[in-house]
């Protein structure tokens, strides 16, 4: 009896359901018929009666179904697009998983290519930036010396010029505010002219202006830099500003968004390269060929090919190594892609972030194929009302239509939410500054091409995953449809679209997961590996002598009295002082070999980096002694020159694991210096 009256009961509330989906079906295509006699200039009232009246049995409805596909685009768009909505408005539980499945994935990918577009497709916002190229060593080796610079600029004959630059920080004076610690680009006076750059306000330095050391005290300000400390006041062109304790007249202002020739850093001033020795106090370089540190951009000239310029600038190199063999032999150079210091940069970061948008793919297929799985489940709960409107008319390519027409609303509102996702992953992205003393800062805008891209990323995900369940609810069989409405199943197939659908789900979930903890891994292994030092319960306070005044007495007294200060602080087990620290970006390398070399070439020679520590540097990092003895305070002061050095520095350079008491040389021409400890890497 209680399945009786329940089986009384579920067919009632199916009928009730099946005359609501008749009754929005027969009321849609009323209005769609009512549209289409209004615009064949029926009066609206007039219009909707006849449409009523057309409407009288299912033959007269056939004829209607026939007479509408003669609609015209737009309405029939609208139409479509009416009742997707309040198809998708009965199911609002099912709308927003869709909704919010596809803003993830849309989401990740639109950041993700937001930042590939901003690191590797879009080139630098000069003038015709086609033509501009990296000029690097051949080994990677992003820079070279002032001199070599200049021997490449004045003989080649392929390019339009080379200009030469270097990021440097300087202490900023305006007035009597006190100094504050800004970064800059010391460049070639060719610099604005090669690459095109107009100035927004004033003028900016020209090759005239960079002939002679310390004869161009100009500068040039960012235009952020412009208006956040000078208040973006034009009277600001002529004035006098003091940077590193030397004046400086400020000759102009950069163009709005112009931010030099590197992507990652954001400069605040531009000042002549011959004005060197004054913005890297007691460091002279220019005149030095032993000094690599000057990066190389050129704009080749029209219809010159990279290869034919590059085999150019190697022609020169040749000439040069022959003629400097300590310096220059064996060092071709090869032209790349400018923006992220040549391949130094950029060779990770692109490999990395196509990596990256390969996985954010994946997340999308994943998405895309639960939509389409969650659609075909959809598809046969809803086999009634589709049997019912191809009962009373209704052409499978207008089911197909129909059903196309809501996934395409669900993948424009998941790009939609995807697109707000990834403004503000971006924006977070922009605003992100690297932990350490370096402007690093990264600018990833959401601009036209990415929002090109989510719609059509959008559109691609809602027609590649919306056609076939759609196409298979389509092809819905009215007569069994409705037999089995009312408990009488038939044999037959049960939507395989779903079972793909579901195998493709788990595969791309397995690659994914499995992508997730092999990065993981990498991860915990990165964050827990030995690097050699313990930078736990340390912390680090910087300060620049030369900046500040200080001579070599003088420096070396303030370090003492500081170091005094700092190990008396209360909590202080240790504490010690360096010129730089391992893993930052502040490195200072230099050619090393044996002492048995006396006149080595460049391609028997390695590289080393060098750190100026005072006692207790190894203790207060946690870096193991395997060897020897530590640096102390007597071999300071005049003593004979000696060195602490890493395991694989002996084996390496000395062949030896046991390299106390030999001698090396570091630098071209130096005194040999003891090894008097050896620790580990």
């Amino acid at each position: 009896m209680l399945a009786r009256l329940r089986s009384l009961l579920r067919g009632l509330l199916r009928r009730s359901a099946v005359e609501r989906d008749m009754a929005d079906e027969l009321r849609f295509h009323i209005e769609e018929r009512a549209a289409h006699l209004a615009s064949s200039g029926l009066a609206a009232d007039e219009a909707a009666q006849r449409a009523r009246l057309d409407f009288g049995g299912v033959e007269s409805y056939k004829e209607q179904c026939r007479d509408a596909r003669g609609l015209q685009p737009i309405d029939d768009l609208r139409a479509d697009l009416r009742y997707a909505g309040r198809t998708l408005a009965r199911t609002p539980t099912f709308a927003l998983l869709a909704v919010v499945s596809l803003a993830l994935g849309i989401g990740a990918n639109t950041v993700v290519f937001s930042v590939v577009d901003a690191l590797v497709l879009k080139p630098l916002p000069i003038h015709d930036p086609a033509r501009l190229v990296f000029v690097q060593g051949d080994g990677g080796h992003p820079s070279m010396s002032f001199p070599h610079y200049r021997d490449l600029r004045d003989g080649n004959r392929s390019f339009d010029g080379l200009v030469g630059y270097r990021i440097s920080p300087m202490n900023l004076e305006d007035g009597g505010s006190p100094a504050v610690r800004t970064w800059g680009y010391l460049a070639t006076g060719n610099y604005f002219d090669v690459l095109g750059v107009r100035p927004a306000l004033g003028r900016l330095f020209h090759q005239d202006d960079d002939v002679r050391p310390g004869d161009a005290p100009f500068a040039v300000l960012a235009y952020d830099c412009w208006t956040a400390r000078f208040g973006a006041d034009p009277s600001v062109i002529g004035r006098t500003i003091r940077l590193n304790r030397t004046t400086f007249t400020v000759v102009g202002v950069a163009p709005k968004g112009f931010r030099g020739t590197e992507l990652f850093y954001q400069p605040e001033i531009w000042v002549p390269m011959m004005m060197e020795a004054q913005i890297e106090v007691s460091n002279p370089w220019l005149e030095n060929r032993y000094t690599w540190n000057t990066w190389v951009v050129g704009r080749l000239k029209p219809g010159v090919a990279a290869g034919a310029a590059e085999a150019d600038l190697n022609a020169i190199a040749a000439q040069l190594g022959r003629e400097y063999p300590q310096t220059h032999e064996g060092v071709p150079v090869r032209l790349t892609r400018p923006g992220l210091v040549g391949d130094l940069l950029g060779a990770p970061v692109r490999a990395f972030t196509i990596g990256v948008l390969l996985l954010a793919g994946l997340v999308l297929l994943a998405a895309c194929a639960n939509l389409a799985s969650v659609l075909a489940a959809r598809g046969a709960d809803r086999q009634r009302e589709l049997a019912i409107r191809i009962s009373i008319g209704a052409s499978r390519g207008r089911i197909v239509r129909q059903l196309l027409t809501e996934t395409l609303l669900l993948a424009l509102a998941g790009g939609a939410a995807g697109c707000a996702l990834a403004f503000g992953a971006a924006r977070a992205l922009t605003a992100w500054h690297g932990p350490v003393d370096f402007p690093i800062q990264f600018d990833i805008p959401i601009d036209v091409r990415v929002l090109l891209f989510a719609c059509a990323t959008s559109l691609a995900a809602g027609v590649l995953f919306g056609f076939a369940p759609a196409r298979q609810a389509a092809q819905t069989d009215p007569n069994r449809a409705l037999k089995e409405a009312d408990g009488a199943k038939t044999a037959g197939p049960r939507w395989p679209i779903r079972d793909a659908l579901v195998a493709v789900q788990m595969a791309l979930c397995v690659v994914l997961v499995s992508a997730c903890l092999l990065s993981l891994r990498g991860l915990q292994q990165a964050a827990t590996m030995h690097l050699g030092f313990d930078p736990s319960h340390v912390g680090m306070v910087g300060f620049d002598l030369g900046l500040g005044g200080y001579g070599k007495q003088d420096g070396a007294a303030f370090q003492r009295r500081a170091l005094d200060a700092v190990s008396r602080l209360p909590g202080v087990q240790m504490a010690a002082y360096s010129n730089s620290l391992p893993l930052s970006i502040d490195q200072s390398t230099t050619v090393i070999y044996p002492d048995d070399l006396p006149e080595p070439r460049l391609s028997e020679v390695r590289s080393a980096t060098r750190y100026v520590v005072s006692p207790g540097f190894f203790q207060t990092l946690g870096v193991t002694r395997e060897r020897g003895r530590d640096i102390e305070w007597r071999d300071a002061n005049g003593a004979p020159r000696v060195a602490v050095v890493n395991r694989t520095f002996a084996r390496a350079i000395m062949r030896t694991s046991d390299a106390v008491g030999r001698h090396f040389a570091y630098g071209w021409r130096a005194d040999p210096i003891e090894i008097i400890g050896v620790v580990e890497d």
